[in-house]
């Protein structure tokens, strides 16, 4: 299959930035996380590439 998801645990907790990909490979999602709370920008880009939205979250919460 594809790589769809890309993101690090230490002790099972989510840390640093996660990638999201469409099935084609191209990326849809970044993001950050701190002890597993979404933390800073989140963005979402369309297959072209284009940016959709950033999101700023603090400790899992949208601003």
């Amino acid at each position: 299959g594809e790589l769809q998801l890309t993101v690090n645990f230490i002790n099972d907790l989510k840390q640093g930035e996660m990638k999201g990909y469409y099935e084609s490979g191209e990326l849809q999602l970044t993001s950050n996380f701190i002890d597993n709370l979404l933390q800073g920008e989140a963005k979402t880009y369309y297959k072209s590439g284009e940016l959709i939205s950033t999101v700023n979250f603090v400790d899992d919460v949208e601003q």
